[in-house]
Order: C-alpha cells, then sequence, then structure tokens
C-alpha cells in the first residue's frame, strides 16, 4: 500500500497539482494541515484516491466551508486524527508540540504533522514521527512524504 503525506499547502494551486501529479496511484493521501481556503478542497476531490485523512491547521480560515466541501472519501479531524492503516495505529495533528507528545506515549505506530514548513523524519522507540515539509515553498523547498505501512517507515521527496 501507498500512502502520501502532504502539509502547509497554503493555497499554492501550482505546487498542490504538480504533487498530486507525483502521487498518482496512491491509496491513501495525509493532509497534516494548513489548507487555508476552502478551494484547495475542491483540487483534492479531483484526485484520485481511496482515502483521504486531514487535520485543520492554524490559518485554515473557513473550517465550516472546508468541512462543507469535503468530498465522501475524506475525513478532517478538527484537532487529533487517531486511524489506522494495514494494522498500523496512525495519529494526525498540525501542531509539533502535539506530536511529539503523542510520539512518546508509544501507543502509536506512526504520527504525522506540519506547522513548521520543515521535512523531518524521527524515531522514538517503535513511533515514526513525520513531518512531510511543506508544499507551499515558503522555506524554498516543496517536499511531501511517502509512507510504506508495511515497515513503518517513511521517504521525504523533493519536488523538482
Amino acid at each position: 500500500m501507498k500512502v502520501g503525506v502532504i502539509s502547509d499547502t497554503h493555497d499554492n494551486i501550482i505546487n498542490i497539482k504538480k504533487v498530486l501529479k507525483k502521487l498518482e496511484g496512491i491509496d491513501i493521501l495525509i493532509h497534516c494541515g494548513d489548507f487555508c481556503a476552502p478551494f484547495v478542497i475542491d483540487i483534492l476531490k479531483d484526485f484520485k484516491v481511496k482515502k483521504i485523512y486531514a487535520v485543520l491547521g492554524n490559518v485554515d480560515g473557513d473550517k465550516f466551508r472546508i468541512r462543507d466541501k469535503k468530498p465522501e472519501n475524506m475525513i478532517i479531524f478538527p484537532e487529533l486524527g487517531e486511524f489506522e492503516i494495514e494494522g498500523k495505529k496512525v495519529a494526525l495533528v498540525h501542531f509539533p508540540e502535539f506530536a511529539l507528545a503523542l510520539a512518546l506515549t508509544n501507543k502509536y505506530d506512526a504520527v504525522f504533522y506540519g506547522h513548521t514548513h520543515e521535512a523531518k523524519k524521527e524515531r522514538y522507540n517503535k513511533t515514526l514521527l513525520l513531518n512531510p515539509g511543506e508544499i507551499l515553498g515558503m522555506k524554498g523547498k516543496v517536499t511531501y512524504a511517502l509512507y510504506y505501512p508495511e515497515i513503518n517507515d517513511a521517504e521525504i521527496l523533493e519536488l523538482d
């Protein structure tokens, strides 16, 4: 199973579409927050994937419309998402402090987060702690990740 992980899209339509093109063929998409405007949801509606898990971020202004526009295959969590992917227990949040606290509980196989706009992969005991970076490109690099639940690992990729 292939799982794409993105974060901090911040309305950058061009980069969102480029990254989604690279992620074609994945089974699940995870968004770690900061869509910004509801029209980003329209772009995700057209992306062919079995499931989308997302969490709201601190700059998601119109949270009601973001939730209202979501496709049927998408779950948007307000602050903390918990779900399983192929038997792996996953937590999804936006903020790094919250993510680290969750990783340290050793309750999850993987914890995904965003907010910092910096890609980072760490391990705390059995838990993979991953920030895929940003789609916005504010800090220069546009990054995203592929998560492999069968080995509970991920690789961070840079958009060329």
